[in-house]
């Protein structure tokens, strides 16, 4: 067991927490320390990157996959949540006349809504385009292989309502 993946993929993993500990915690006492919340905020931020960046070398190394591979793959889930995000700024106006909790809560749940509808649909759109797209291929792949073994290229056509 001592020359199988596991081992090199936890030391790779201990290896990540260590380089995050040792480049995050200096620079969030620093950014606090300075400039307060936002100086946190923008510390957190550039740990992600860099974090971001040390995990894709570690994958590159551990799976041989590219770095391009892995900023390309997530395309669908980014593309969800900017049109997310532009349709809930599209509804910072309905906040503004809302004068009890009541009308608040429907108004939140609204925009929640609305913002969750297209992370949905693009989410969603994957899998209904497989369906649409593979189903029928599989029907007409039976009714030909239909076809073939009845020797006779329409008489599995003409049954089935096609022809």
């Amino acid at each position: 067991m001592v020359g199988s993946r596991p081992i090199p993929a936890l030391a790779c993993g201990f290896r990540l927490a260590l380089i995050e500990f040792l480049f995050k915690l200096p620079l969030m006492l620093i950014g606090t320390w300075f400039y307060g919340i936002a100086g946190a905020l923008v510390v957190r931020v550039a740990t992600g990157f860099f974090v971001s960046g040390c995990s894709m070398l570690a994958v590159r190394e551990l799976i041989r996959l590219p770095i391009w591979a892995q900023l390309l793959a997530p395309w669908r889930p980014t593309l969800s949540a900017i049109v997310m995000a532009l349709a809930v700024m599209s509804m910072d106006g309905l906040l503004t006349n809302v004068n009890d909790h009541f009308h608040l809560i429907l108004v939140l749940a609204r925009c929640s809504c609305y913002g969750a509808w297209p992370v949905a649909r693009t989410a969603l759109s994957r899998a209904s385009w497989d369906f649409w797209l593979t189903i029928p291929a599989r029907f007409l792949g039976m009714i030909i292989k239909r076809d073939v073994r009845c020797g006779n290229s329409q008489c599995g056509l003409a049954r089935s309502g096609v022809l």
